[in-house]
């Protein structure tokens, strides 16, 4: 943790939390990246992170969205490890970065597109559902709206940005079944 922290900030990031323990399951920090992002770095001790992922209800991907894909890519690559790989999108001028370790994709990172309006730079979660049209039904029901229009993406599933109630962005990803 502590090493993470010194190179995070080497690479131009500032603490932002402090490292603490997590009811002895791990310790956490954040920190804020150069491009003003915060972002969480956990050190697990006895609990791996998520444990559940891409099953519904539970955590899908994880992406950054940012102006300068290109510096952040530097940065991350250089904090974690990870390598890059440019995939082309249909709906996206500027493709799509995956980021890997290994052999396995952790999370990638889109330039925001000049037509999104006013988007901030951030990381963000997406979670697994099994029906899309459902989630946002419900989210409305709940007094929550939608952030952006609800997009398909060509050989992965179909995702939207949402609101809560109290106008809190999340993510929902509804994946395209194989076969």
């Amino acid at each position: 943790m502590d090493e993470a922290i010194a190179q995070a900030e080497r690479l131009g990031a500032r603490l932002g939390d402090a490292p603490f323990d997590v009811s002895g399951a791990a310790r956490m920090a954040t920190i804020v990246d150069p491009h003003e992002r915060l972002v969480g770095v956990w050190e697990a001790n006895g609990r791996s992170g998520a444990e559940r992922q891409e099953l519904p209800g539970s955590m899908w991907w994880v992406e950054m969205l940012a102006h300068d894909v290109t510096g952040a890519t530097y940065f991350y690559s250089r904090l974690f490890g990870w390598k890059a790989s440019e995939r082309p999108l249909q709906h996206l001028t500027h493709g799509y970065t995956v980021y890997s370790v290994g052999n396995e994709s952790v999370g990638g990172a889109v330039k925001i597109q000049q037509n999104w309006g006013k988007v901030p730079e951030r990381w963000q979660a997406l979670f697994a559902v099994t029906d899309l049209d459902r989630i946002i039904d419900l989210t409305h029901s709940l007094g929550g709206s939608d952030d952006l229009p609800s997009i398909d993406i060509p050989n992965v599933g179909r995702c939207a940005s949402l609101l809560d109630d109290r106008r809190g962005p999340f993510f929902v990803m509804q994946p395209q079944r194989a076969g």
